[in-house]
C-alpha cells in the first residue's frame, strides 16, 4: 500500500519533476504489498532518478530489500526518496511480510549440512545419556516424519507430548570412532537437528502417526546403509 507521497523542488516549471513523478507512479507496480515472502528488488536508479530506501524495521526488510520472515506476519513501512538534479520526491510504502512456513521433518532430512531449520512438532520421548543419566535430546514427530533433536539444555525443560517450535540447523552425526567404517560403507551419519531456540506452545498432545507405514523385515533389510 502507498501511504504518502510528495515531490519538492526549488524551481518552478522544472523539467525534472515530471520525470520523478513518472518513476513514482510506476514504482513497485508489480509488488503484492500484502503478500511479501521473498527479497524485494530495491533498485538504486530508474531512468536517471536516484532511489534510496529507509525501512521502519530493517530486521524484517532491510534498506537493501533483504526480507527475513518472522514467526508472525509483520507490517513494515519503507520510505523511498527519489532524486534528480536536486529535485526530490518521497513516497512511503507499507508491506506485509508473511510469517515463515514450517519445514516438514521429511524435507529436513534432505537438507544440506548446516542448513537452517524451522520446524513444529510433538516430542515423542526424551533421551537420557549413559553418563550421569541426564537428558541429551529428544525425538520430534510431525505429520510427515520423525527426527532426533540433540540438545542437553532444551531436553532438560521439555517432556513427551509437548508441542514445540524449533529453530536451528540440520546436521549428520557420526561418532569419531566410527568415522572410518562409516565412510567405507557410505554411511553419512544420523540425521538430526541442533536447535538454537525451542519454544513450547502446548502440552499433553497425542503423537501424529499417520505417516507411519507398515514395513516387512525383508524390506527393512533392503534399505541401503547410506540411509
Amino acid at each position: 500500500a502507498i501511504c504518502a507521497g510528495f515531490v519538492a523542488s526549488c524551481t518552478l516549471n522544472n523539467p525534472d519533476i515530471p520525470v520523478i513523478e513518472q518513476v513514482m507512479d510506476e514504482f513497485f507496480c508489480d509488488v503484492e504489498f500484502d503478500n511479501v515472502t521473498s527479497d524485494l528488488d530495491f533498485v538504486d536508479n530508474v531512468d536517471g532518478v536516484n532511489v534510496t530506501y529507509i525501512s521502519s524495521n530493517p530486521e524484517v526488510i532491510s534498506n537493501e530489500g533483504v526480507v527475513v520472515r518472522q514467526s508472525k506476519n509483520q507490517t513494515v513501512k519503507v520510505g523511498v526518496k527519489f532524486e534528480l538534479n536536486g529535485s526530490t520526491g518521497y513516497q512511503e510504502y507499507e508491506f506485509t511480510v508473511l510469517a515463515k512456513e514450517y519445514d516438514t521433518l521429511r524435507a529436513v532430512k534432505d537438507f544440506a549440512e548446516g542448513q537452517e531449520v524451522y520446524v513444529k512438532g510433538i516430542i515423542a520421548f526424551v533421551v537420557y545419556g549413559t553418563v550421569k543419566n541426564i537428558p541429551v535430546g529428544f525425538y520430534l514427530y510431525d505429520n510427515t516424519d520423525a527426527i532426533y533433536v540433540y540438545s542437553n539444555d532444551f531436553a532438560k525443560v521439555v517432556e513427551a507430548g509437548d508441542e514445540v517450535v524449533i529453530e536451528g540447523n540440520f546436521t549428520s552425526y557420526i561418532d569419531e570412532a566410527s568415522a572410518s567404517s562409516a565412510a567405507y560403507a557410505g554411511y553419512t551419519g544420523a540425521r538430526q537437528i541442533v536447535p538454537t531456540t525451542c519454544e513450547v506452545v502446548s502440552k499433553e498432545n497425542d503423537l501424529p502417526t499417520n505417516f507411519i507405514e507398515e514395513t516387512s523385515i525383508e524390506d527393512l533389510c533392503k534399505i541401503p546403509v547410506s540411509e
